[in-house]
Formats: C-alpha cells, sequence, structure tokens
C-alpha cells in the first residue's frame, strides 16, 4: 500500500477539468520565507556551496562560521556595553534611565539566547521538524465527496507572518534612524563606549555594528516566534485535511471497493447533513469533488477492496497514519519550545512592565519621536506573546475534532460492520494535545492574559517605587 501521503491518485495523470481537481495540487516547500530568514539570522548554515564556485565551495562551512561569529558579536558587544551601562550609572538613582538600559539588556540577552540555542544547542531538531513535516505532510484529503488542501492555510500564514516580519524591522529601522532626525552626532543606542566614539573612524563603525546588531535584535525576535505560529497554522491545517479524509471516510471506502456512480450519488445525498454545519474546519476551503475525476483519482497499481469493510479499513489506516504523523511532529516542536516558552514567558512579563513604565515616565521629557519607538516595542512584544498563546489554542482545539469529523460521516448505514474500528479510533483520537511553557502550564489565551495581569501589576509597583524617591 502507498503511504497516505501518496494514496490517492497517480503521479503521472493531471485532470484537465476546468473546474479544479485533487490530481492537480503539487507538493511545494512549506517554509520558503522562514528558511530564508534563518539563514539571515544564521539560525542554520546557508547552502553556499550551491552559489559559490567550484574552487571556493570547501569553504562554504568556514564562511558559514565567520558570518554566525560575526553576527553573535554584534548583538553581544551591545549587551555587554548595556551592562556596563547600567553598572556606571546605579548610583546615580535615575530610574528611567536604569529602565531603559533594563529593557536593552532583557531583549539583547533574548535574542542571544535563541541564536544560541538554535544554531548551537538544537540545531538538528530546527531544522530536522522543518525536513520532517515537508516530507510527511499531505497535500489534500482522501478522495470522496469533498475535499481541502494546504493552499489556503499556506497564503493566509505567509501574509501574516510578512506583515509581523515587516512590523518588527520596521520599529527596529525607525530607531536606527532618530539620529539623522535630530541632525545630531549620536547613536541610535545610548550606550556606553570605552573610546570617544564620535572620533571620525570610530563613528561610522560603531553605527555600523548598531545597525547589524539592531537588525539581528529584530530578526532573532521575529524568527523564534513567527517559526512556531507557521508549525502552528500548518499542522492545523494538517488537522484539517484529516478532518475531512474522516468525514468523507464511507465515500472513500465505496470508491476504493469500486462502487457504481449510482451507489455514489445515493450515498452523497445521505452526507449532505453533515456538509450544512458551520465551522467544521480551521483554516482551509472545503471543495466538491467532480464525479467525472474518480476515474484518474486513483492509482491503478492498487487493486480494489474486496468489500466494504476491507475498504473501509484500507482508509481509516491511512488517516490513523496522518494523525500519528501530526501527533510525532507536535511532540517535536513541544520538545523544542517547551523550556524556550517557559523563559519568554518570563521575559515578556518584565518586559510589558518596563516598557510601559519607561513609556510612562518619558512621555513629558521626551519627543514624540523617542516615546513613538518605546510603544513600537510594546506593540510588538504584546503582538508576539498573543501569537504564541493563540498557537497553542488552535492546536489544543483541533487537536480535538477528530471525533466529531468521523461522526459526521454516515457511518451508521454500515455501523455493524465498522463500530468496532470507529471505537477503538475514537478512544485515541480524543486526547487534547497542549503545547506547554516548561511542562508547568498550557500555551492558551487565559495565559496571555495572565501574563498582562501579572505585568501590569509589576508596573504598579515600579510606579510606586519612583513616587516614593
Amino acid at each position: 500500500m502507498l503511504p497516505a501521503r501518496n494514496q490517492n491518485f497517480s503521479a503521472t495523470q493531471v485532470c484537465a477539468n476546468p473546474n479544479g481537481c485533487i490530481s492537480n495540487v503539487k507538493r511545494q516547500d512549506l517554509f520558503k520565507f522562514v528558511r530564508w530568514l534563518m539563514w539571515f539570522t544564521a539560525f542554520c548554515s546557508i547552502p553556499l556551496e550551491n552559489c559559490l564556485p567550484r574552487r571556493l565551495k570547501d569553504y562554504s562551512a568556514h564562511l558559514n562560521v565567520a558570518l554566525e561569529i560575526f553576527l553573535l558579536l554584534a548583538v553581544f558587544h551591545i549587551f555587554v556595553l548595556y551592562i556596563f551601562t547600567f553598572y556606571f550609572n546605579y548610583e546615580n538613582g535615575d530610574l528611567e534611565f536604569l529602565v531603559s538600559c533594563s529593557i536593552e539588556m532583557l531583549l539583547y540577552s533574548w535574542a542571544l539566547s535563541v541564536k544560541i540555542y538554535f544554531r548551537r544547542i538544537r540545531p538538528d531538531l530546527v531544522c530536522g521538524i522543518m525536513e520532517y513535516v515537508n516530507r510527511e505532510h499531505i497535500t489534500h484529503s482522501a478522495v470522496g465527496f469533498s475535499y481541502v488542501t494546504m493552499k489556503d492555510c499556506l497564503e493566509k500564514s505567509n501574509a501574516g507572518t510578512k506583515i509581523f516580519v515587516g512590523c518588527c524591522f520596521l520599529g527596529v529601522t525607525f530607531r536606527l534612524f532618530l539620529p539623522i532626525f535630530y541632525e545630531e552626532r549620536s547613536l541610535p543606542l545610548p550606550c556606553w563606549y570605552p573610546i570617544d566614539y564620535k572620533t571620525t573612524f570610530i563613528y561610522p563603525m560603531a553605527y555600523f555594528l548598531q545597525i547589524v546588531a539592531q537588525l539581528q535584535l529584530a530578526a532573532a525576535f521575529a524568527l523564534s516566534s513567527v517559526y512556531f505560529m507557521v508549525l502552528c497554522f500548518l499542522l492545523s491545517a494538517q488537522f484539517d485535511i484529516l478532518n475531512c479524509s474522516l468525514k468523507n471516510i464511507v465515500a472513500t471506502a465505496y470508491i476504493y471497493m469500486g462502487a457504481s456512480r449510482d451507489e455514489l450519488i445515493k450515498l452523497r445525498e445521505q452526507q449532505y447533513i453533515a456538509d450544512a454545519e458551520v465551522n467544521q474546519y480551521f483554516v482551509v476551503k472545503e471543495v466538491a469533488v467532480d464525479l467525472d475525476c474518480l476515474q484518474h483519482l486513483l492509482n491503478p497499481q492498487i487493486p480494489s477492496s474486496a468489500n466494504f469493510r476491507e475498504g473501509f479499513q484500507r482508509a481509516l489506516k491511512q488517516c490513523a497514519e496522518h494523525h500519528r504523523f501530526i501527533l510525532c511532529a507536535l511532540q517535536k516542536i513541544e520538545s523544542l519550545y517547551s523550556m524556550l516558552w517557559f523563559f519568554k514567558t518570563l521575559e515578556v512579563t518584565f518586559a510589558i512592565c518596563l516598557i510601559a513604565f519607561d513609556v510612562v515616565k518619558s512621555s513629558n521629557g521626551k519627543s514624540i519621536l523617542q516615546v513613538l519607538s518605546l510603544g513600537q516595542y510594546m506593540v510588538l512584544v504584546l503582538w508576539e506573546m498573543l501569537m504564541i498563546c493563540y498557537g497553542g489554542e488552535i492546536i489544543y482545539v483541533n487537536s480535538q475534532r477528530c471525533d466529531e469529523a468521523l461522526l459526521r460521516s454516515p457511518w451508521y448505514l454500515h455501523s455493524r460492520e465498522v463500530r468496532a474500528d470507529i471505537l477503538f479510533f475514537l478512544m485515541h483520537a480524543q486526547r487534547a494535545f497542549k503545547l506547554t511553557g516548561g511542562k508547568f502550564y498550557p500555551l492558551q489565551l487565559q495565559k496571555f492574559r495572565e501574563i498582562v495581569t501579572t505585568s501590569f501589576s509589576f508596573f504598579t509597583l515600579l510606579q510606586n517605587m519612583d513616587m516614593r524617591n
């Protein structure tokens, strides 16, 4: 039997139906944009051997290491400079300035940690998840009366990813141009330097390194959450594809055993009741199958099933394999991100508190551009945490809908033959999958509300400390 991802049609045939056909769906790279972003941040090695001249191909590994070290040092040197800035100004008692330094230290420590974690601690898992999902994902649901594909999910996830990444870089580049707006010989990040950075040769070099560090901060900030969110959307679409296959499982069994057109039309009338239900899918659109296309949807190398029970078990086995793939991919994501999101929750809690305090304190003494720059940080931090919690929420909800999808099929027409198989599948498919933060709490929208509440509790504490001083 063919694996589940190749189950429906022969690869040598393409349908010319003007209304579209399931056999025209093609497999493609699901992580093109994420992969480019990983190369930009040196989260994974750039395949330079594919574009370098033959004589220089042996140096691709050395060039990757050199790029990684340069980008890492660009971020690390800003982090260290802000530590010294905080230390030298601690005794001054300027709480506003110390909070500003703390914000930068918090953001750069996170960017530094993420770069090391993705590139040096879990590189096999970071790239392995992409390769596994790309290789094993199913592009469309099983042959039946309707089908869904990954097309809508890809369009939505790519659009959302580009908007969020664009906003991250926009917020960073806005701050980089502040010295130009004010026509001052200063740096975008006001940190301590051991030398006079305003000299002729030092100033452009320091400015350039701050630009590189800020761009890496934006990319690391965006990529860690975007990669997670893309995976959650793609696997939610895989749940939708699985649910469509389960809803059409009786029709699939009929087609596998070579049922006539009249029998299929009669069965389709029994399934119209389930088609009227709304919100069956999270991120995909259901399309009706043209019965004229059935002649080329099945691979001729696979013999027809002898009876309905055999065809049903064959279709159910493919659904079980698909469900096992989704759960395996989710386990890999949980292994990669669980502890990362635990520390991310702490980082976001303090970041929201500090940024809110800095915005309130600086609203009177700073220009509107500086306040706007801080406001952008606040919006991006909240947006990122909302995306993370929303990703966990949709996985939790969609992982519990397989039983509903199976019960939408007209299984009762053959209840004696398939009752045991259905009960066995339902028993294993009803378990909800929870993405967690360090195995301590589930990542859901309720957690986002708790983070915001805790952050503003700390914000109130900071304000009281400032009033006492």
